[in-house]
């Protein structure tokens, strides 16, 4: 690692010097006229490290560009003490436009670049740091087929002929809605054109005041996830470094960067759907409304994707996580008022704006703070505990994923001496498993002793040792971002357009009707009408509306797996496998 700290002093010492974004000529030389083409193998050693210190270079000026371009753009013409400025992802002025998934690490490497000429950084810079930055860099020389091994040092290989870092971003965003109901970018934008007829329908200007501004907030932020050009046309520093090859160099030749990027989107997507489906009443009222007409036959066949949404959210929708069969309207009138009873969600937004101002922008989504969606993925579960997967409690974990069920088979087995067999001892995870999958104590004990055979016959004593254990979740984060049990893979936003739309078909329908109870719930001046009017359908029983209703839902044929970001989704089992340090490369590689 000390070409990267070696390679890190250089860009801070020389960024010193202007602080315009522009290296000084002598740093000119050594990196003008980079090719990312460049045929490493036949390269020299020393070609191949100058090399790759020209693309370090050249990505940190871009990166300290990029990040710190709110600040400057503000003061331009302008005298500024660059150096007393918080560069640190706290500056809300900074986080408008942060580079998602490297927020921590762009302060840093700016704070450096941003001091007076002449000042000692060496010191400053922490080992982590500069292991950051190798990650960053090896990212980016795998791709180009240059990559250390373990056993075999430095290993070239012919680079993938097609290989671009963005598109998974592309698809997430889905910038130009080309996709229908998966992309982020254009449901946002839908979102507030119905949460603003919301606002009308129920007379109610500023109802929706904070989502709307927060999601134009986050609309903003994610269009300038894989792409940066257009902050460079409109501030005062100059284009991309790397702008003789790559129009965004920053992104389009950092598969690290993008990588950390997604993850982080991906992650504040599930964040803030949560909160906002903690916030917006119908959510809830709707699967409500739902459970009644499937269990009172005025559905003939179920919806999919509510039977998906009732069986995934049971805890953060119904009392107790229990689904009614029987006193619809108060079972509903009950959770209505756990949740948002005058106060409860103004309590929340308090605790909300505490934990942003002393833990940051993330805290203020913090799961926990929601007071029924709470249910956290597999990929917000495993970064929430920073990786050290022991520390989870069973209590939060899934019974299906494959740390569940490593934990199930860790479960101590105790002898029942009324049957003269062993089970499992009846812990709180044995108990969600069998209610889950469907198995009895016989089945639940198979499955755990089949799990203990597949372990790794490598690792000594019961428990797995960290690396292993890494490994075993990874099959969970596949299954939870593409794989065939998506949690983080689930456009909740284009959820909360359906579900809004299904409604408004209630509305046509019910209008056309002239149907008196809603004609009453309707009229001006009534509060929550949406709400309200769909409580008093299930505590009236009105026949004409369950069956206008309930035709409305039998129309709509989506299913989860239709507002998913990746269209290729695939199982656990299909996941593409790495290999091991050890594996032979065939013919098709070279040894430094």
């Amino acid at each position: 690692m000390f070409d990267a700290y070696r390679n890190l002093v250089d860009f801070a010492v020389d960024y010193q010097q202007k602080r315009t974004g522009v290296p000084t000529d002598s740093m000119v030389a050594q990196i003008a006229n980079w090719d990312p083409g460049f045929d490493l193998q036949q390269a020299t050693k020393e070609d191949m490290l100058k090399w790759r210190r020209a693309y370090t270079i050249k990505w940190l000026y871009d990166l300290v560009n990029i990040y710190s371009s709110p600040v400057v753009k503000r003061g331009h013409g302008e005298q500024q003490d660059l150096e007393n400025i918080d560069w640190s992802p706290k500056n809300e002025e900074l986080l408008q436009n942060a580079i998602l998934g490297l927020q921590e690490f762009g302060g840093i490497v700016t704070s450096l670049a941003m001091q007076r000429p002449g000042t000692r950084i060496s010191e400053r810079i922490l080992p982590h740091e500069v292991f950051f930055l190798q990650c960053i860099v090896d990212a980016f020389t795998v791709s180009r087929g240059w990559s250390i091994k373990m056993l075999k040092g430095h290993v070239l290989m012919a680079p993938p002929q097609s290989f671009d870092p963005t598109r998974e971003i592309e698809l997430f965003l889905d910038r130009q809605n080309e996709r229908g109901n998966s992309g982020c970018l254009p449901s946002l934008r839908i979102l507030v054109k119905l949460l603003e007829a919301d606002e009308e329908v129920h007379e109610a200007p500023g109802y929706h005041q904070i989502w709307l501004h927060s999601i134009k907030v986050f609309h903003d932020g994610w269009s300038c996830l894989g792409r940066s050009t257009h902050l460079h046309a409109n501030y005062v520093f100059p284009k991309s470094c790397f702008s003789e090859t790559n129009i965004d160099g920053l992104w389009e030749l950092s598969p690290f960067l993008c990588a950390v990027g997604l993850t982080d989107s991906v992650e504040l997507a599930f964040r803030y759907s949560m909160a906002l489906w903690d916030s917006l009443a119908i959510i809830t009222t709707m699967i409500h409304l739902y459970n009644m007409l499937v269990e009172k036959r005025y559905l003939t066949m179920p919806n999919q994707l509510y039977h998906s949404l009732q069986n995934t959210f049971s805890d953060s929708i119904f009392p107790n996580g229990e689904i009614p069969t029987y006193n619809f309207g108060p079972v509903l009138s009950r959770q209505l008022h756990d949740m948002w009873a005058p106060g409860k969600q103004a309590q929340k937004q308090a605790r909300r704006d505490v934990a942003k101002t002393q833990r940051g922008f993330y805290a203020a989504l913090d799961l926990d703070l929601n007071l029924g969606f709470r249910k956290k993925s597999n990929l917000i579960l495993y970064r929430d505990a920073k990786w050290n997967i022991e520390s989870i409690p069973d209590h939060e974990i899934e019974p299906r994923s494959s740390l569940g069920m490593l934990r199930i088979s860790q479960t101590k087995q105790v002898f029942n001496s009324q049957t003269g067999k062993k089970t499992l001892r009846e812990t709180d995870l044995v108990r969600r498993a069998k209610v889950e999958l469907k198995v009895d104590d016989d089945a639940l004990l198979n499955m755990a002793n089949a799990q203990r055979s597949a372990e790794p016959a490598s690792h000594s004593g019961p428990q797995l040792n960290g690396e292993q254990l890494l490994r075993l979740v990874k099959k969970d984060i596949y299954n939870d971002v593409c794989g065939d049990s998506p949690s983080s893979g689930i456009n909740y936003f284009w959820i909360t357009i359906q579900i809004m739309f299904l409604y408004m078909e209630f509305e046509r329908r019910l209008g056309g009707l002239r149907n008196p109870l809603y004609t009453e719930m309707f009229r001006a001046g009534q509060p929550d009408k949406r709400v309200r009017f769909i409580v008093r359908v299930l505590n009236l029983r009105d026949e004409e509306c369950l069956q206008a209703m309930a035709g409305a839902f039998q129309n709509s044929r989506a299913s989860l797996k239709d507002f998913t970001y990746w269209e290729d989704m695939g199982r656990a089992a299909d996941m593409p496998n790495r290999g091991s340090e050890d594996e032979s490369t065939g013919g098709q590689c070279s040894l430094m």
